[in-house]
């Protein structure tokens, strides 16, 4: 009988075999496979946002529009999705729009993670007294209608800005 030598696996590849488990498992819902692609989509529309404003000015999603066009048109091979009422590009402002959908959805998910994981250390971390005052808040803010509180806000602050909403998203949401 003859004895082998197995050569140790390295860091990359039992990395590399935990991925592979994991997509594995990942892979059998058929729900978190339709989250990654429309995810994946949302992104190459986001990244492609930049391409029609470099192509020419009229692509531009909030200050260019086509000088041939008054009004609404139909979609053509100039304006994929047709253009609105001032003659702007509205396939420009759907990409502008994942851009800025998926900018603000991961800035507050990034935010509200931070807090959430600082609320929990320092709950953690003294217990007693500080722990249930940062449990009673956060079952407070879970009370609480978020949307409802944004547009209150943004109401109080006449108009609101985008990174305004990110805070705002992240301090409602960070109990969850």
């Amino acid at each position: 009988m003859e004895f082998t030598m197995h050569r140790p696996r390295t860091t990359w590849e039992r990395r590399k075999d935990q991925i592979r488990s994991i997509w594995d498992v990942y892979r059998e819902t058929k729900v978190g496979v339709i989250g990654i692609v429309i995810l994946i989509f949302f992104t190459v529309m986001a990244f492609a946002s930049y391409i029609p404003p470099a192509i020419d000015e009229m692509y531009r999603p909030l200050s260019g529009c086509d000088p041939d066009v008054i009004g609404f048109t139909q979609p053509s091979i100039t304006h994929i999705l047709g253009t609105d009422f001032v003659g702007r590009d509205i396939f420009s402002q759907l990409l502008e729009g994942a851009k800025w959908a998926l900018i603000i959805g991961c800035s507050a998910a990034v935010c509200s993670v931070v807090l959430s994981t600082v609320v929990g250390l320092i709950s953690g971390y003294y217990g007693g007294v500080v722990d249930s005052l940062l449990q009673r808040t956060a079952e407070t803010v879970m009370a609480l209608p978020g949307f409802a509180v944004v547009v209150v806000v943004g109401s109080i602050l006449r108009g609101i800005g985008i990174w305004n909403i990110v805070v705002l998203i992240s301090l409602f949401s960070w109990p969850y």
